[in-house]
């Protein structure tokens, strides 16, 4: 996870500390290592167009994941 944080922080403005904090926050909302790999794209999207700290974005992208699968009826 490390290498990516420092990947992230090399193709963003972001630091690799704060890719690292938003790493974190998405695997403490229960996502895999893969998954968190797969939304930190979209992650550093929402940050960067709402001009918003890289921890709200994946907070608040998390969130509303969590809450969209939530809702989604069983098969």
């Amino acid at each position: 996870m490390a290498d990516a944080a420092r990947s992230f922080s090399l193709v963003t403005t972001v630091s690799a500390v704060e890719a690292g904090q938003a790493l974190q926050n998405l695997a403490q909302a229960g996502f895999t290592a893969e998954e968190s790999l797969q939304a930190m794209n979209g992650v550093l999207l929402l940050s960067q167009a709402t001009l918003s700290d890289v921890g709200l974005a994946s907070d608040t992208l998390s969130s509303n994941i969590r809450a969209t699968e939530a809702e989604r009826p069983l098969a």
